[in-house]
Formats: C-alpha cells, sequence, structure tokens
C-alpha cells in the first residue's frame, strides 16, 4: 500500500469505522420505514434510561474486554522480541508514545463510562455523556486495529533499530547543545547498547539482513551524527568510567576518557565480538562489520582524528586476527579488501599510514600461511600491489616504497600467487615508464625460479577473461592483465632473460 506509513496504519481503522457508520444509517432508515413510530434517524437512536444503561454497560464491557486483549498481545510481542535479542529492549516499548496514548485513551473511555453510568436515572438520562462514551467506544474500536498492526511493525527488528537510533540521535544532538550532556550520554549508551544486543541476536539467530541493517545503523551513528558534531561535545561527555565500559581494563579505560575515543572504542569492539560469533556461513556479516569500520575510518581522515585513524588500524588487525585463530580465510578476504580501501583513503592525508596498512596486510598474510592458509597471502600480495599502483598520481615516492614491500615477498621459495602480482606490478610499471620501480621489481623477480617464473607469464599471456571462476570479494581473476599491459609482456620476458646470467637455464622461453 503506498502513501505514509501512519496512512497505512489507519485505513483499516477508517475503513472499518465508515462500514458501520454506514450500516447503521441503511439499517436505521429501513426501521423508520417499517416502524412509522419515529421521525428521524436521531429520535430512533435517542436512548431511554433501559437503553442507555444498556449501552453504556455494553460499551464499557467491550472495552475492557478489547484492552484485554490488546495487553495480552504487547506483553506477548514485547516477551517474544526481548527473547530473542535483550531485554533492553523492553524499555523501546515501554518509553514508545503511541502506547501510553492509545491504552490511555482505552482506560480514559473505561472510566468515563463508569461515571457516565452513576449519572442515569430511572427519570433521567445523561444524553451528553451518553453520546460522549458511545464516540469515545467508537474511537476505541477504529483504531484498535491500526494499533495491532502498529504494534507488529514495531516488533519487527528493522523497524525497532530505526526508533532506537532516532532517540540515540536525538540525545545526541541535545547534549552537543549543552542539555543535561551527563543524562544524555546514558541514554545514547542505552541505544547503542539496544543496537548491539539487536546486532547480535540476530547473528545469532541467523537473521543476516536485521544483522547487517544493525551494523549499518551503529556504523551511520558515528559517521553522520557523532563525528560531525564531537567538537562541539561539552567535557562532561568524555568523562566515562570503566561502570560505563564495562569488559574493558583500567587501561584502556584511561586511554579512551584521554583520547576522547571511547565511543568509537565501545562500537569497534561491539564489530569484534560479533566476528568471533558469526558463523562461517555467515560472511556477509563480517563484510558488512569491515564496511562500517572503513567508512569510520574514511570520516576520520575527513575530520583529521588522528587517534580515531590509528584505532581503526588497531582493530582491522585485530578483525584479521580474530579470522586466523577461528581459521576462516572467507572473514580475512571481507577484512583485507575493505583495509585496502582504507588504505587508499589515507594516500591523499596521511600516505605514512598507507605504507603502514601495507605492511600489516603483508604480515597477516604472511601469519595465515604459518597456519596453512597459503591463499591469503597471495590476496594480500595483490592488495598491497595495487595499493601501489594507486599511489603513483598522488605520492610517487610512497608509490616506490609500496612496490619495495611487494618486491620483498619474493624469493626462491615463492609461488604463483606471490610472482603473479609482482609481475603485473612490473608490467604495469614498464608501461607507464616507471623506471625506479621497474628494475626494484625486476630484481626481486630474478630470484624466482625459472619453472614458476615461466608458467605464471604464460598464464597472465592466455587468460583473457578477467572474471574470476569462483565468487569472491575482489572480481577480477588474478590471472588477468588488462590489454594495454598485455603487450608489454613480450618486453618483460626479454628484461627478466637479460637480467640474469645468461646462461640456458637462466633465459626464459618465449611464447610462439
Amino acid at each position: 500500500m503506498r502513501g505514509p506509513r501512519w496512512l497505512n496504519f489507519f485505513l483499516p481503522g477508517a475503513a472499518l469505522g465508515l462500514a458501520t457508520v454506514a450500516l447503521v444509517v441503511i439499517f436505521g432508515f429501513l426501521d423508520l420505514i417499517i416502524s412509522g413510530r419515529f421521525r428521524s434517524i436521531a429520535q430512533l437512536l435517542t436512548p431511554d434510561p433501559v437503553a442507555a444503561a444498556g449501552t453504556l454497560g455494553l460499551a464499557g464491557g467491550a472495552e475492557g474486554a478489547a484492552i484485554g486483549i490488546v495487553l495480552v498481545v504487547v506483553v506477548l510481542g514485547i516477551t517474544m522480541t526481548a527473547s530473542r535479542y535483550s531485554p533492553r529492549i523492553i524499555d523501546v516499548f515501554v518509553g514508545d508514545p503511541v502506547n501510553g496514548l492509545v491504552l490511555g485513551l482505552f482506560l480514559g473511555s473505561i472510566l468515563f463510562t463508569f461515571l457516565v453510568r452513576a449519572e442515569l436515572k430511572t427519570d433521567f438520562v445523561p444524553t451528553l455523556g451518553v453520546i460522549a462514551a458511545v464516540v469515545l467506544a467508537f474511537v476505541d474500536f477504529v483504531i484498535l486495529l491500526p494499533y495491532v498492526a502498529y504494534i507488529f511493525d514495531v516488533m519487527r527488528a528493522e523497524t525497532l533499530v530505526v526508533s532506537i537510533r532516532r532517540s540515540a540521535r536525538s540525545n545526541l544532538h541535545k547534549a552537543i547543545r549543552g542539555r543535561s550532556p551527563v543524562v544524555r550520554r546514558q541514554r545514547f549508551l542505552t541505544s547503542v547498547a539496544q543496537i548491539a544486543d539487536i546486532a547480535a541476536g540476530s547473528v545469532r539467530q541467523a537473521d543476516v539482513p536485521v544483522s547487517m541493517a544493525a551494523i549499518d545503523s551503529l556504523s551511520e551513528l558515528l559517521v553522520w551524527e557523532y563525528l560531525p558534531g564531537k567538537a562541539r561535545l561539552p567535557e562532561a561527555w568524555f568523562e566515562v568510567g570503566r561502570q560505563d565500559l564495562l569488559g574493558h581494563s583500567d587501561q584502556v579505560v584511561e586511554h579512551m576518557v584521554r583520547n576522547r575515543t571511547w565511543l568509537e572504542h565501545l562500537v569497534l569492539s561491539t564489530f569484534l565480538d560479533m566476528i568471533g560469533m558469526t558463523p562461517v556461513y555467515q560472511k556477509e556479516v563480517v563484510h558488512a562489520i569491515a564496511t562500517a569500520t572503513c567508512q569510520i575510518g574514511q570520516a576520520a581522515l575527513k575530520s583529521r582524528d588522528k587517534e580515531i585513524q590509528d584505532l581503526v588500524v588497531r582493530y582491522f588487525n585485530t578483525y584479521l586476527r580474530a579470522a586466523l585463530n577461528q581459521h576462516v580465510p572467507a572473514f580475512a578476504y571481507s577484512s583485507m579488501n575493505e583495509y585496502r580501501h582504507l588504505a587508499r583513503a589515507c594516500l591523499d592525508s596521511r600516505p605514512e599510514l598507507a605504507v603502514e596498512i601495507a605492511g600489516h596486510l603483508l604480515d597477516y598474510g604472511r601469519f595465515f600461511e604459518e597456519e596453512r592458509m597459503t591463499q591469503v597471502r597471495g590476496a594480500a600480495v595483490e592488495d598491497v600491489s595495487e595499493l601501489a599502483v594507486a599511489a603513483e598520481p598522488l605520492a610517487p615516492e610512497v608509490s616506490r616504497r609500496l612496490a619495495a614491500l611487494v618486491a620483498s615477498q619474493l624469493g626462491t621459495d615463492a609461488r604463483p600467487s606471490l610472482v603473479k602480482p609482482v609481475l603485473r606490478l612490473a608490467l604495469w610499471a614498464r608501461h607507464g615508464g616507471h623506471v625506479e620501480t621497474g628494475k626494484l621489481l625486476r630484481g626481486a623477480l630474478s630470484r624466482v625460479p625459472l619453472p614458476v617464473l615461466t608458467d605464471c607469464l604464460e598464464r597472465l599471456q592466455s587468460t583473457e577473461d578477467g572474471v574470476f571462476r569462483e565468487v569472491n570479494e575482489r572480481l577480477v581473476a588474478f590471472d588477468w592483465v588488462p590489454d594495454e599491459l598485455r603487450g608489454d609482456i613480450a618486453g618483460l620476458r626479454a628484461e627478466l632473460a637479460a637480467a640474469g646470467d645468461g646462461s640456458p637455464q637462466r633465459a626464459i622461453s618465449r611464447q610462439p
């Protein structure tokens, strides 16, 4: 159904009310015609004391039964939602103004009906009171269907996340304006904890869309709301203690307070906990976490907050360590891909950090290799190789340093997964006229055994489809080079042959 959400809820009740009024009018006219005793609908509907007593009793009883059913539905829904995610979700329902308004209307209508019933006498009918009681009962039953639909909509985790985020944003903006910052901070923390509970609960329930929505909500709270206004927050906002950051050591809490990064640390530690509980088949959750972390890092680069930038790097490293401890390479690929995006964003403002990230990628690739997950190291070399290409227009010296890191991965025991990214980078350097980088890479390639080097060149020459045969984070096949670089393969062969000792054993055969 199209239109505003409130209209979607209101239409069923409005349709019921209009249909009821229409039926009363239609059958009232029929009764007028059949009986011949009354001259108008108003006269027909005007109650005597007996009819008024029956009407008031029926209205009060029906309202009581209806509110009982509503309360059962609400309590059952709250219980189910709280058991699925967290008991802290109850606060969302209790604080919802719509719930208070509807329940108050029902209870007020019942109480009003009782009082009007007390005014009724054997020879007197409080007409206005009876009319008001009937109208209130009519309104109660008209809004009953929309309210039940609203309750079921509010119980949806996606709706809860949106509602909680709205509350968090409101408290944050009030704290920025200096309105009870300590109270607003506690309420903001409660909202963050509620979203984190929904995220964790949805992971346990294998509800991937909900967990991803919660992750995105936490990220957007930081990136769009918190970081842009962080400098305007009062000092009291940052004065937190262990009671606010349970589970963290005194040293960590002191470090967070000193650097004013307690909220960022809290959100990122929530992401880390989620990685630990995510099953292997839910790699989309880890991808969402890595993407959200990258967005936080990019926002920190934009706001020039060095402390958050360094914190994001540390957490990316911890994500990789978590994937290593769980022996799940798929989690590492997601984190490495977004880690590379963060490094590219660093090239403008903090190129040194990009080099540091490249070193971390290669280090963790080696750690995975030591645990017999060798394919991860090849992906790490690919990432740093692409980063070197991206750095050339912005920081040529950084590009050469990154190329040197790539070259350092080669040795006499180099596997094809390590050699091919270096070959592609050497082709790029040769095609673009980057002499120093090309010389550095050719020197590293000269240490590679001839059969491995020959096989890699042949694979690069023969692979024409740039899409990898399996579904992965990168899409592009590692055996493929762009057409503009393919013409440099023959020249690179000759240069590598010339870089050898000139013996027949070192000469690289050419493609026919």
